[in-house]
């Protein structure tokens, strides 16, 4: 079972994350460069992903919509937070006095995380917005678990 996590935009990060042992798998970034693109994207993206769980998306509007929509036709659950949200129980206050400190933030513990995880690495640098998915995976992870583990 896999979470998807992701930072929408029309430049997206994701990343995905193996739920039984909560290690990160793979991260990207990607520039759709138009919404088109991106519905096309989300609905590859989400279709090409066995076993998922959960689609976790960090925004909102008219570029989490592909997302939710694709997550809906396959009948995978689907949760959408603000980044006020994530950086609330990840950071520390002083991560996040503005958005460039937060994304700095979030490149650092999404770096660690990385490294934790011997994921691969396809980016010369970290992208703030693959960072950011990796950061939404993780909340998702410790916060999210109602939504796709069986009741007791």
């Amino acid at each position: 079972m896999y979470i998807l996590a992701v930072d929408a935009g029309l430049r997206v990060g994701y990343a995905l994350f193996d739920i039984p042992t909560a290690t990160l798998q793979w991260y990207r970034s990607h520039n759709y460069g138009a919404l088109a693109r991106l519905r096309r994207g989300a609905a590859t993206l989400i279709a090409a992903q066995p076993d998922l769980a959960l689609v976790v998306v960090e925004g909102g509007g008219s570029v989490a919509e592909p997302w939710q929509k694709a997550a809906d036709f396959h009948r995978i659950p689907y949760c959408q937070i603000p980044a006020e949200r994530w950086r609330q129980d990840l950071l520390y206050d002083r991560e996040q006095r503005s958005g460039s400190q937060a994304k700095r933030a979030a490149q650092q513990h999404a770096s660690q995380t990385i490294a934790d995880a011997q994921a691969p690495n396809h980016f010369n640098q970290l992208r703030h917005d693959a960072a950011e998915a990796i950061l939404v995976g993780e909340w998702a992870l410790r916060h999210c678990q109602h939504l796709f583990l069986p009741e007791k």
